[in-house]
Order: C-alpha cells, then structure tokens, then sequence
C-alpha cells in the first residue's frame, strides 16, 4: 500500500509541474504496463513543438518574353531555353496552319512558359489583334490551339489644328493611320486639300475601337472600327458629317440636311500630296517649250498609293510613251481620267477590269518623259480635256432620302452628338485634371 501511495504521489507532482512549467516541458501521459505494476510516463507530441513532414512542392511557372531579331531564326532565339533543333522543326510542323515559322519576321514577340528545370512547356504567338496561338508540348508532342481575348468597345475623340498637312495634324494627334486615311477620303469628295485648308483650321472626330481588356505585348492594344464623326473647320464654316447605316446595311456619310458627302469624283486622287504643277499653258520642264499641261501634277514618296477618283472601268493599265506607266479610266457621263508617270499598277488593275471610287489602282512614280517623281493627272469630258480644279459635281444621283428614311437619319445623327458631346466633356475633365496638377507641380518646385 505504501508503494502505490508513493507513485500517485508522484504522478501528482508530474502533472503539476506540466502546468506550471507548460513553456518549458511537454506534458506526459500515464501508461500502465501488462501486469498493471509498473507506470511508464511518455511524452504527447503537438504541433507546437515538432514540425511534421512537408509534401512535395508545386512547380513554380515562370515566363519569358523574346522578341525576333535581324537576322536571327527561331532556332537561335529558342537555343538558350534547351529547345533543340528537332523540336523546333515539330514546332513549326503544329502551327503550319496558322504561321511559317520559316518566314518568322524581325520583331516578332512570343511567351515562352517554363518549368522549374527551365525547360520551355508552351509556346505563345499573336494572331493579330486580340488573337493568340498557344501550342503545348505533351509527352514529347507539341499541340497548338487558337483563343481570343478579352476585349470591349470604346469611343475615341480628337480635336486638333491643322498644321503644314491634315496627314501629318493628325498623326502627331495619335489618330490611327487608318482612320486618318477614311477621313481624307470622306473629305476628298468635298475639299480640296491643296487650296481650301489652311492652318487655322480645325478637326473634329469620333470613332470608335475595340480594346483589349488587359494588355498583352502579344497584340496591339487598340483596333480602329467605324469612323463615326467628322467635323471640319475651313475658315470658320464648319463641314460636319455623320456616319449612317440604312434599312439594307448599307453605310455612308451624309450633312444633318440629309444630303450626302459622296460626289461623282474624289477632289484628290491621292493622300498628303503637293500639287506643284496646275492646268494650263506652261514651260514643259524636260522638252524646253511652253505647250498646255493637260492636268494637275502631284508630287509625294515613291510608292504613294494612287486611288481613283470614280468608279468606273480601266480602259489601259500600260506603257504608254511619255506618260510612263499610266491608267485610263472610263467615268459614267462619258467622263475619262488618266493616272501617269506610274511606278507600277495595283493588284487586278488590267484593260477591262472595274473599280471602286478611292480603291488603290497604282503608285506614284518617275517613269517615262519626267524630270522627278510624281503623278501626272487629267481628266477628259468628251474627249477634251478640263480643269480638274474648275470641277463642282452634284451628290450622287438618287441620292435623295425617304421621309422615313431621313427620319432614321436623324436618329443615327442624334444618338452621335450624344456621344460627341460626352466625348468633349471628358476630353475637358482630363484637361482641367492635368492643368491642375501642373499648377501644383509649379507650386511645389517654387
């Protein structure tokens, strides 16, 4: 009896101790033995005090930006990421219906995904806007599959002087190229660039755009759509525009009167150029004399797309003399245009063949009899030739609108000032922020 009271004495004393001193000493517990004589204290482990075995770690992804450069193959740029040269020919073999990986252009960007042994698991190209191809390497095979991705539609607006060119105004104006030449374009019917504008005056626009929803160097940021609005200013009267879709899904420009902008002949036959010769009696610079210049001259870059000024049909895409490469045109009216000094004629452009109004059909050239670089242009009404410039044409016949349908008009031209005025409003809030900020940048640098 003594013996057992001299035990739990002890275990009394144990267990006091492991609640007075619980920082420093695990608490125990009491096990008895098989014949219940002898007590054996053991430790009881916790979390506390003893760290239990960590799994596997999750591979850790890490990508890499590379960008094509001159002179350089896909193999190269894929070499120091341990992608040899069979993989890439099998690369190339999985994406051939959407690239030629041997035709890869100096710039190019692509996403290379790695492992964490740095060993590349996918390849990422873009597909032009907001489009991606990503090909996968699985057990040794590479799988590609196209995805799109998250974009949303804004408005745009601009409002600008006119420097030495409208082009060159708006470009420094960060207004894509493409918007820029659809505005000349609606312009050429009723301006004529090379003497109606002047620096004072002004630009309107609206468009709107699809933009992506995150950035990605895979793709361009923003697509251009539908050139909405157009204001122009020459010499305070404003040239106002809108953008109107009718009943059969057909879409041009027109005034708020409802007539519409097109005319039976663009002003223009080309973008940002000099006129540097007029109709009339002049000095032939190569052959010496003073003979009549038939047309207008135009100087500007090689290459310079040429549009024609109407629709119509080529009567000759060819060598003709002094004119060099040169295209005629058969207008309705009995109406002729002729394109000369041609560095080479547009894709389709042959004897025959029919065109659009503004639809590319050469490039400004220095061939035939030419001291320099540009486009000769005349135009003919019953096999003589007249003033280009003296030229007011009427809208476009049939051009007259429905009551309903100017109705509808005025609905599309209603819902766009809505947006113009938006536009402005927001284009003043940001200007009125910047200003502010500027003042306080001055404040505090004083």
């Amino acid at each position: 009896m003594k013996r057992y009271l001299t035990f739990y004495a002890a275990v009394v004393l144990v267990g006091a101790s492991c609640v007075l001193k619980q920082e420093a000493l695990p608490c125990v517990t009491i096990a008895k033995s098989s014949q219940d004589e002898l007590a054996v204290v053991q430790p009881e482990i916790s979390q506390a005090n003893v760290k239990l075995p960590v799994g596997p770690k999750k591979a850790v992804i890490s990508t890499e930006l590379i960008t094509i450069e001159a002179g350089q193959s896909l193999i190269e740029a894929l070499r120091p990421f341990n992608v040899r040269s069979h993989q890439v020919i099998s690369l190339a073999s999985a994406v051939r219906g959407w690239l030629d990986l041997n035709k890869i252009a100096v710039g190019t960007k692509l996403i290379l995904t790695l492992d964490t042994n740095h060993q590349v698991t996918d390849v990422t190209f873009g597909l032009g806007f907001a489009k991606t191809l990503n090909v996968r390497l699985l057990e040794g095979k590479w799988h590609a599959s196209e995805s799109s991705m998250t974009t949303h539609q804004i408005n745009q607006h601009a409002k600008l002087k006119i420097g030495d060119s409208l082009f060159g105004s708006a470009l420094a104006a960060d207004i894509p190229v493409s918007i820029i030449n659809k505005l000349i374009l609606v312009l050429s019917y009723r301006v004529d660039f090379q003497r109606a504008l002047h620096a004072s005056d002004e630009l309107e626009i609206l468009y709107n755009a699809d933009i992506l929803s995150l950035d990605s160097p895979l793709s361009a940021r923003l697509k251009p759509k539908e050139l909405l609005y157009i204001s122009l200013s020459v010499a305070g009267k404003a040239n106002t525009l809108y953008l109107h879709e009718d009943e059969h899904g057909d879409q041009a420009y027109y005034f708020s009167d409802g007539r519409t902008a097109h005319s039976f002949l663009l002003k223009t036959p080309l973008n940002g150029a000099r006129l540097s010769s007029t109709y009339g009696k002049r000095k032939h610079p190569v052959l010496g004399f003073t003979r009549i210049h038939k047309g207008l001259d135009f100087g500007a870059p090689l290459g310079t797309p040429i549009f024609a000024t109407g629709d119509g049909k080529v009567l000759k895409a060819s060598w003709g003399g002094s004119f060099g490469n040169r295209v005629i045109l058969q207008h309705q009216n009995n109406y002729r245009t002729l394109y000369a000094h041609l560095q080479g004629f547009a894709q389709g452009i042959k004897s025959g063949s029919s065109v659009k109004q503004g639809q590319v059909i050469g490039f400004l050239g220095n061939t035939g009899l030419t001291q320099a670089r540009h486009l000769h242009y005349e135009v003919h009404k019953d096999g003589r030739p007249i003033n280009p410039l003296s030229l007011e044409f009427s809208t476009v016949a049939n051009s007259e609108l429905t009551k309903q349908q100017f109705t509808q008009l005025s609905r599309s031209i209603e819902k766009i000032d809505a947006q113009v005025l938006k536009a402005r409003q927001k284009h003043l809030e940001q200007h009125q922020i910047t200003a502010s900020i500027n003042l306080q940048k001055e404040s505090l640098s004083q």
